[in-house]
Formats: C-alpha cells, sequence, structure tokens
C-alpha cells in the first residue's frame, strides 16, 4: 500500500522521466562525480568522511577543543556497538543502538556516488549526535556522572557561541557577508550616503542573479527606517523577490553591493563592473569585510 500511495503520488515525475529518457536519474547518479571530489578513489573519499563526520560530533559536543570532542564522539560509537553486540542487552536497547548507528551512518550511502565536501555536508547530523549522546550518558551507572557530562557540553556549547559571536555558526563556515549586522551596515550606508535622494541598487549575490537578501532587508528595515525604498537596477526578479520596484533612470545614484566570497567566480564581478561602467561613474568605494558598496553617480 506504501509503494502505491508513493508511486501515485509522484506519477507525474515517473512521467516526465520516461518522457525524457530518465534524465534526471541520471543526472542524480553523475551528481557525486561533479561536486567535492567525487571523482577521488574510494579509499580518499572513506576517510575524508569520516573526518567530516567526527569534525560534526566535536563542535556539536566540545567544539572549543576538536580532539577532546573527536575522543567523545568515538566513545559514543564504541558505546553503541557494545550496546548491539552484548548479549545481555534487552531488546529494546538493541533496537535503540541499530536505530543510533543507522541514523549517524546513513549518509556514508552516497560515498557510492561521490562525496560533497560543501560545509552543509551531514548538517542533518546534530540531532542525532544529540540522541546518541543522551541515549549513551543515560546508561550510565551512575547518574550523577551523566548530569555532570551534560552540564560540561551545555557549558562548552555556551562558551562556544559566546567566543564565535560576530562569525556566524562555524559548521556551515558562512561567507563574511552573511553576517546580519554588516548587511544592516550597508543599508544605513545607501541611505546616509543618498542623503534621502532617490537612489538604485544592483546586486552580485550568492545564488547569483536572486535578490533575495537585499529585496527582504530593503523592504523590512530599510523602508522602516528611512521611509522609501530603492529601485532595482538589476535583472527582472520573480515573486517573491520582486519587492522593490524597476530602475526609472529618475535615481541620483547607483549601489553595487558586491558578495566577496570565492564561491562567487571574479568573472561575474567583471561583468557586472563592465555593465555599470557604461552607465555611471564611481565615486566612492567601501569594504564592509565581506560586503563591497560602490556608489555612483549615473550619467
Amino acid at each position: 500500500m506504501a509503494l502505491v500511495a508513493f508511486s501515485l503520488a509522484t506519477l507525474t515525475m515517473i512521467l516526465t522521466e520516461i518522457k525524457f529518457h530518465f534524465a534526471g536519474v541520471a543526472s542524480l547518479l553523475e551528481a557525486g562525480n561533479n561536486v567535492g571530489f567525487g571523482k577521488a578513489p574510494f579509499d580518499k573519499i572513506l576517510p575524508a568522511f569520516l573526518q567530516k563526520l567526527w569534525t560534526t560530533f566535536s563542535v556539536n559536543l566540545w567544539p572549543q577543543k576538536q580532539e577532546f570532542g573527536v575522543l567523545l564522539g568515538i566513545l559514543v560509537i564504541c558505546f553503541l556497538l557494545f550496546e548491539l553486540l552484548d548479549k545481555q542487552t534487552n531488546s529494546a536497547a538493541k533496537k535503540g543502538a541499530v536505530f543510533l548507528l543507522l541514523y549517524l551512518f546513513s549518509p556514508a550511502l552516497m560515498l557510492f556516488l561521490g562525496y560533497h565536501n560543501a560545509p552543509w555536508f551531514l548538517i542533518g547530523l546534530p540531532p542525532a549526535i544529540a540522541l546518541s549522546t543522551g541515549f549513551a550518558l543515560s546508561k550510565l551507572k551512575y547518574k550523577w556522572l551523566g548530569l555532570m557530562l551534560i552540564a560540561l557540553i551545555i557549558w562548552a556549547n555556551i562558551i562556544a557561541i559566546s567566543d564565535s559571536q560576530g562569525q556566524g555558526q562555524i559548521l556551515l563556515e558562512p561567507d563574511k557577508s552573511a553576517l546580519f549586522s554588516k548587511q544592516l551596515a550597508v543599508i544605513d550606508y545607501t541611505y546616509q550616503e543618498s542623503l534621502g535622494q532617490p537612489f538604485a541598487i544592483n546586486t552580485l549575490t550568492n545564488p547569483l542573479y536572486i535578490n533575495a537578501v537585499w529585496a527582504y532587508n530593503y523592504r523590512w528595515y530599510g523602508k522602516n527606517k528611512y521611509g522609501f525604498l530603492p529601485t532595482w537596477a538589476g535583472g527582472d526578479q520573480l515573486y517573491p523577490y520582486d519587492t522593490l520596484a524597476k530602475f526609472s533612470g529618475k535615481e541620483n545614484f547607483l549601489y553595487l553591493i558586491i558578495d566577496v566570497t570565492p564561491r562567487i567566480p571574479d568573472v561575474y564581478k567583471l561583468y557586472l563592473v563592465d555593465w555599470v561602467d557604461k552607465n555611471s561613474q564611481l565615486l566612492a568605494e567601501k569594504d564592509f569585510d565581506g560586503i563591497l558598496v560602490q556608489k555612483r553617480q549615473l550619467k
């Protein structure tokens, strides 16, 4: 019944795959060879996966000292294996150990397609790590010891949050431009430099050509604080990213907001600057440590 329900729910997708000779399935099978170092031999992919796994354990259990966090992760895994193999373990505990081990190592299935070394790889594991650690601590003979370890883990995470303030979530390796405080500083700069006069913006963002971040921030922050919105001088935006009116040519200034990140090839910045050089003159340039803003006078 589950198979029938799934087939009916995805029938249009299945028919599309048949119509296009299973192009989607083929691209999925090839995806692992086109990201990270998916074409590397398995003996290089597996260590990379395990290193990322232990790093994820460390970031969640003891961020300050990676070696200690890795050791805690290894101890948790060893305990789950012991619970699974110990003949004295009751049936419920064995099922719990099996579930948690599958939860922790299920991402290894993707290694048959390749390995993705993006920072969000294994981002779904923190709940599994929390459950596995809690399961292991609940089995300690002395409950006070478990409570003490929980308190230490909480303390370590609070210190880590304090130490990383202003840097973003370490596990995701965020770009500097992703910090909210810098984005708001850029918006204040464009309004203050314009002295209440109408202006336009164009952006170089990740993902390319999708003005989600700045359309949102200008709408809720810029308009509420300064009373009006800039116009948009970039490519057409679809709903819900079309909150800024199109460039009219009556604006006094144009601001280029450039996300300075290695994830965007430099050639796209060259395209943007080449386009705008034909229609404006550079007046000033300010670096917000990850976001470069060019103030331009329209011709």
